[in-house]
């Protein structure tokens, strides 16, 4: 498992590269930087047809936005938004129907998958290597989002990498304590941070972490004592990381914090809002979110803490030293669809249009809008004018945003938003990734809230002092009896199928 998700992208990019020898029908052309090897654009505009969610108010069509991605691309697009909770249930129908747009922005849930495999959208993987935007996206997520092992879609790009512990700096000066980088000097703060009146009001009122339900703090240390990313791959064989022993060994330290009262004891049932309300209301010194979301945490403190500092932890360092879990690194995918894309020239030039979107000037109006009515420059840099108006005119149209956010790095930012953005990008190198990915299981698509639940409560009373080891080993037993030695069975053959490809 360790390597596992390098060896991986490291095949997907050998891949790249060994698809830049096949046989092409077409002679092309070197590219110019930062220009894709497509074929000769048609004389009048390329037609491009897009389906995608959106939950607000769609944007007018033929909008000023529109006609300026239309005039960068050479493109007449044409959209179909569909409101977020009926657009799955919309899609397949369209899919099912035969009558599909050209391209459609969707989730890699088994009626697409099976739509996939029932060749009813374009394998784009030989083609990215032309394609300079699109083939410099992150390997591992191309990886997340193949499946049988072949490229089929075009990631909508997050950071891979985006966890951490918020901290209250002024705290940390206050107790006299530098920054923790191993799990022990995160124990001795949060204990500082609960004992030693950190915000210095004479009261014992402080808590070293605040935690949901959802226990973003568990998940952040699971690294440091060693524990996979969902799940450890050994010679082809699949062990959900609840049954390892770094698991035990991260439940262990969870429960130690529970026992010493360094985290609040109502964690299991505890809501996002309490979480959040917790550390703005200076009641607690840690909070384990994105790293982005400190600013936001500083920005709220200031309300009644003028003068606070937050920052974050990125990495712990560990048994392994400093890795952390990778995420699916995108927020859905774009397809294209064989039915209404008949040609592979005209799959090109619409592979094409999707390079040329992460280029200025698309690029900067998918980030900012259009200056001065959506931003100024100020010092030489973006500043938003109306983020209410962005929203709504421009923001839709970053549903078929593939790349990256760069652009938006350009702008007046923060200085921590600035780390967040550098440090997100900073530790892919120490990421390692979650195999399932991927791979589909029919058993945990109808079964896998039920079976969660059942590891999920038995860590709790695990935590709480209700079970002890021998207990949440019958938990896992139950685990396993419910469906879930079918979880892994059908990982294992998904995960070969993939091998052979």
């Amino acid at each position: 498992m360790n390597h596992y998700g390098w060896k991986i992208a490291a095949t997907l990019a050998a891949g790249l590269a060994i698809a830049g020898c096949s046989d092409s029908k077409e002679k092309q052309a070197a590219p110019a930087p930062g220009q894709a090897a497509a074929p000769a654009a048609p004389a009048g505009p390329l037609e491009i047809s897009f389906m995608g969610a959106w939950a607000g108010e769609p944007p007018q069509a033929n909008s000023e936005s529109q006609k300026i991605i239309e005039n960068a691309t050479n493109t007449k697009l044409t959209f179909q938004w569909l409101a977020s909770a009926a657009a799955d249930e919309k899609i397949n129908v369209t899919i099912a129907s035969g009558q599909m747009p050209k391209t459609i922005g969707t989730f890699l849930k088994p009626t697409i998958i099976n739509a996939i495999r029932n060749n009813t959208f374009w394998e784009i993987g030989p083609y990215l290597k032309d394609y300079p935007n699109l083939s410099k996206i992150s390997p591992l997520i191309y990886q997340n989002v193949a499946v049988d092992g072949k490229t089929y879609a075009l990631p909508r790009v997050r950071p891979l990498v985006r966890d951490a512990v918020i901290y209250r700096k002024d705290w940390l000066k206050n107790v006299g304590m530098q920054e923790p980088k191993t799990i022990d000097e995160l124990y001795a703060v949060m204990k500082a941070f609960t004992l030693n009146d950190p915000d210095k009001n004479g009261k014992n009122d402080t808590l070293g972490s605040f935690e949901y339900k959802s226990m973003n703090l568990f998940d952040f240390i699971l690294p440091a004592f060693g524990a996979p990313n969902k799940w450890s791959v050994q010679n082809g064989k699949f062990t959900p990381d609840f049954m390892t022993k770094e698991y035990m060994d991260a439940m262990k330290f969870y429960k130690k914090l529970y026992d010493e009262k360094l985290i609040n004891q109502d964690f299991a049932v505890a809501e996002k809002t309490q979480f959040t309300a917790a550390f703005d209301s200076s009641k607690a010194g840690t909070q384990a979110d994105v790293s982005l979301n400190a600013v936001a945490r500083q920005t709220a403190l200031r309300k009644t803490v003028p003068q606070v500092e937050t920052d974050f932890i990125g990495v712990i360092e560990g048994t392994r030293g400093p890795i952390v879990y990778a995420g699916p690194g995108n927020n859905g995918v774009v397809l294209i669809s064989k039915s209404s894309v008949k040609t592979e020239a005209e799959l090109k030039q619409i592979l094409g249009f999707f390079n040329k979107l992460a280029d200025d000037p698309v690029a900067t109006l998918l980030a900012w809008g259009i200056e001065g009515k959506h931003y100024k420059k100020a010092n030489g840099v973006n500043e938003r004018i109306d983020a209410k108006l962005y929203e709504t005119e421009v923001k839709p149209y970053r549903e078929m945003k593939v790349h990256g956010d760069e652009k938006e790095f350009e702008g007046n930012l923060d200085p921590l938003t600035v780390k967040a953005n550098k440090s997100n990008a900073d530790r892919e190198k120490l990421a390692i990734a979650d195999p399932s990915l991927p791979l589909f299981s029919q058993t945990f698509t109808d079964k896998g809230a039920q079976l969660n639940k059942i590891i999920e409560d038995a860590r709790v009373k695990f935590i709480m002092g209700k079970v002890d080891e021998a207990g949440f080993k019958a938990e896992i037993d139950q685990w396993v009896k419910s469906g879930g030695d079918k979880v892994i069975k059908e990982y294992e053959e998904d995960f070969a199928r993939a091998q052979k490809k």
